[in-house]
């Protein structure tokens, strides 16, 4: 879809009028140059506004940052922005720039010599920014391999071993120290048996958010992190050069008319705003796609008013506004080439062959990669038995049902399924359709996890949710509590109308805010107004006992459900079995040798599929956990749970008996305080 605006003006030149349309004066005015004060003031005032139009935008551009418009729903909108940024950029060439260039050609020049001039402008234009792109190539891959290279600091049989540090606690710091390997000699084929009933979870099936990092060699093993930079693109810098000269005619323009009349020049700067503003729309879809966000964006285009400014000063400078425009007439069709060589072959190519990111994946390729990976995995853990599969990490349900089948049907021709087990799959409130459910269901997911998050609009605005308060109260339950904005009634009125749809498994979380988003942004620039920590803790306590009141008890510190409808795949966290992360971004604990092991995915998925393609798998990092992290982490997850931390867990990883772990007089004062229950000693 193309859209193409016209204003019909003579906006870039300024014509000679008679001495009826000049002001009388009862007195001399201040003059500058030859021009009243009033005509300077008024020509820089217009001239500057004309080019602050391009901050316009904000207004009508969603409250996303570049980046994250170029994926999941958001695409669809950068798309039609795009293309309504081809239809402006042509709409000024055909209907604005090249007529004004026309119409600057002297009376006594023949029509052959005018028409070289002009298109010989025309050329210069396309071939400058050509070769410009050409100089400064949009080198994304390039400038990710070079940017994200590991540090390799093992060598193809290294195992990335690490020293495990001695287990310090008040009970054993003088007398004890713990011998990881050693002390579970005797037991441990009975505890890899006791453990094989796992855990498996795909992460990130589709939408993936985080920057990718590509991998130069193998075996996985240490890794430094990489600094993410951002990358823009030269077409977003050819376009601001573009405005900057397109800004200098309109300055002209409307110093010129300011020349003759305050009246002529207040309805050349009218005339150039009605067709200006939506020309600045789609230049700010231009910057989106480039690399800018939101807020760099404006800033560019408040910085290329500078060449109205200039415009305005040249044409009032001048011996008349009309010889500053004839004198600078080539600037019309050279920013007319320019603006071709954006429109037609920098953004119309991407436009044609990129109707649908989703479309655009390949589905049986990264399928295949599924496949392997989970072959590699099971082979080399050896893992016996699944008991709960999770698809998560964003909104896997945009995956076809055949590629969720094809996955499980990996995993249930390799290991045996368990009798109770749990297929869970992440949707939104308005991802899928009712027939699409039927075939996930039909592939073997028998478990959804849908993210609600609020019922309020703003908060799901914030969150950059696609679906309405409406859509959430069809299906139920993820709820986010501590929201900018959201007071205590609020949220308890929320949780309240979603209880009462009998919902029998509810998951309460808090906002989180990690560096480098946008809401992140917001809130160092004290932009967003976040509940005080007492109100978000009584939201909690009030959580807690509007639960109750429901039936629903609390079995973990954010999940709440009905008897017998707890999440499977949560409890497997917190009970310290083995889960594997396969797919892009994913994260494991897996046991190998009595010993367990963190592994981390690669995070975006092409580079992840280029890695399972080479290697088989996708692993970038193993980590060989220290047994004293292996210790916290499970005493950290079990008292996060109702249940607790069962001794016979411990003892699979540990020759200290849990009680043993603490002073009697530290239990006693945890106890009394009713910090902890324990039921045996």
């Amino acid at each position: 879809m193309t859209l193409i605006f016209w204003v019909s003006a003579e906006i870039h030149r300024a014509k000679k009028f008679n001495s009826r349309h000049t002001r009388r004066f009862q007195r001399e005015p201040i003059t500058i140059l030859g021009h009243d004060i009033n005509t300077w003031f008024y020509s820089l005032i217009a001239a500057a506004l004309v080019g602050l139009s391009g901050i316009f935008p904000l207004l009508v551009i969603p409250l996303e940052i570049g980046k994250n418009l170029k994926k999941g729903a958001s695409a669809d909108r950068l798309q039609l922005l795009l293309s309504f940024a081809v239809g402006s950029l042509l709409g000024d060439v055909f209907f604005h720039l090249l007529p004004e260039a026309w119409a600057h050609i002297p009376h006594d020049e023949s029509g052959k010599i005018a028409i070289r001039k002009v298109g010989f402008w025309v050329l210069c234009g396309l071939l400058g920014f050509w070769l410009i792109e050409k100089i400064f190539p949009d080198d994304d891959e390039e400038k990710e391999d070079n940017s994200l290279k590991r540090d390799v600091n093992c060598d193809k049989n290294d195992k990335a071993s690490f020293a495990d540090d001695d287990l310090k606690t008040k009970a054993n710091l003088k007398k004890r120290k713990i011998n990881d390997r050693k002390n579970l000699n005797d037991k441990s084929e009975i505890r890899n048996e006791n453990i094989s009933k796992i855990f498996v979870c795909f992460s990130n099936v589709f939408n993936f958010t985080s920057k990718g990092k590509r991998v130069q060699k193998r075996p996985v093993c240490k890794t430094s992190a990489a600094e993410d930079n951002t990358h823009i693109k030269t077409t977003g810098w050819l376009n601001l050069i573009a405005n900057v000269i397109d800004n200098f005619t309109h300055g002209l323009a409307v110093a010129g008319s300011f020349c003759v009349s305050n009246k002529v020049g207040f309805i050349t700067t009218f005339a150039i705003l009605l067709h200006e503003i939506p020309h600045e729309v789609g230049d700010f879809a231009i910057l989106l796609r480039s690399g800018f966000d939101r807020w760099r964006a404006a800033k560019a285009q408040m910085l290329t008013a500078t060449g109205g400014m200039i415009g305005a000063i040249v044409a009032l400078c001048s011996e008349s506004a009309e010889k500053a425009g004839n004198k600078t007439a080539w600037v019309l069709p050279f920013t007319s080439g320019g603006f071709l060589y954006i429109a037609l072959l920098s953004i119309l190519p991407d436009l044609l062959k990129e109707t649908n990111i989703r479309k655009n994946e390949n589905e049986n390729r990264l399928l295949n990669c599924y496949k392997n990976e989970i072959k590699s995995i099971l082979e080399n853990v050896r893992i016996k038995a699944v008991r709960s599969v999770f698809f998560g990490g964003g909104t896997p349900s945009l995956a076809e049902p055949k590629t969720i089948k094809g996955i499980i049907t990996e995993i249930v021709q390799n290991v045996e399924i368990l009798k109770d087990h749990e297929f869970t799959l992440e949707i939104n409130p308005t991802n899928v359709e009712s027939n699409k459910l039927n075939e996930f269901k039909n592939s073997g997911i028998n478990r959804l996890s849908i993210g609600v998050q609020s019922l309020n609009a703003e908060d799901l605005f914030i969150l950059n949710r696609n679906h309405s308060r409406k859509d959430a109260l069809r299906i139920s339950v993820d709820l986010m509590f501590g929201l900018p904005n959201q007071n205590i009634k609020e949220w308890e009125n929320q949780l309240k109308l979603i209880l009462e749809m009998g919902v029998n498994h509810i998951s309460l979380y808090q906002l989180t805010l990690e560096r480098g988003t946008a809401l992140f942004k917001l809130w160092e620039n004290d932009k967003l107004n976040i509940p005080k920590t007492d109100e978000i803790i009584d939201m909690y306590e009030i959580s807690v006992e509007t639960c109750k009141s429901y039936g629903l008890s609390r079995y973990e510190v954010s999940n709440f459900s009905l008897k017998e409808y707890e999440s499977i795949h949560n409890k497997s966290y917190w009970q310290g079995l083995q889960y594997a992360g396969i797919g892009p971004g994913a994260h494991s604990r897996l046991m190998k040798d009595c010993v367990r092991h963190s592994h981390i995915q690669t995070l975006e998925p092409e580079p992840w599929m280029r890695e399972v393609e080479k290697y088989g798998h996708g692993t970038r990092k193993i980590v060989k956990m220290k047994l004293v992290d292996v210790l916290i982490e499970l005493l950290v997850l079990g008292l996060r749970t109702e249940i607790g931390l069962n001794s016979q867990v411990w003892d699979l990883f540990s020759s200290i008996k849990l009680t043993e772990m603490f002073d009697n007089e530290d239990i006693k004062l945890l106890v009394d305080n009713n910090f902890l229950i324990l039921d045996e000693m």
